[in-house]
């Protein structure tokens, strides 16, 4: 039942970023593949002038409860592509939960960018707000 109800959801911003770019279909790939990784994805239809797309996307993971968000974004860290570098990492708070902020940089096609991350640890889940 899950399953149908996020590829309901993600349906339509799905059809819509296909007809955006053709180099964005990888990425709504991406997103058919692996629907029940984000509890919400969405963008902004209108591309400015970086070329790049504007967007939000949560997805919570399950973690055993030993698990720190300082392993987790080591284990983030040794999975980025090429294309990706950490170019800040700064612990936090929001609200009542313990937090990090990173701070990527992209280099896709000669085309640069960043990508802002939090990352929220409450009991067995870790909450990534990109």
């Amino acid at each position: 039942m899950q399953n149908h109800i996020n590829l309901l959801f993600l349906e339509i911003p799905i059809t819509k970023l296909k007809t955006l770019r053709s180099d964005f279909e990888q990425v709504a790939a991406m997103i058919e593949a692996n629907p029940t990784t984000f509890v919400l994805w969405t963008f902004d239809t209108e591309i400015g002038i970086s070329s790049n797309l504007t967007n939000l996307n949560i997805v919570r993971k399950q973690v055993l409860s030993a698990v720190t968000q300082e392993m987790y974004l080591q284990a983030i860290s040794w999975q980025l592509p090429t294309y990706l570098a950490i170019a800040e990492q700064e612990p936090g708070k929001l609200e009542k939960y313990d937090s990090h902020r990173l701070v990527i940089d992209t280099e896709i096609s000669s085309v640069t960018g960043n990508e802002f991350i939090y990352l929220i640890k409450d009991g067995n889940s870790i909450w990534t707000l990109t």
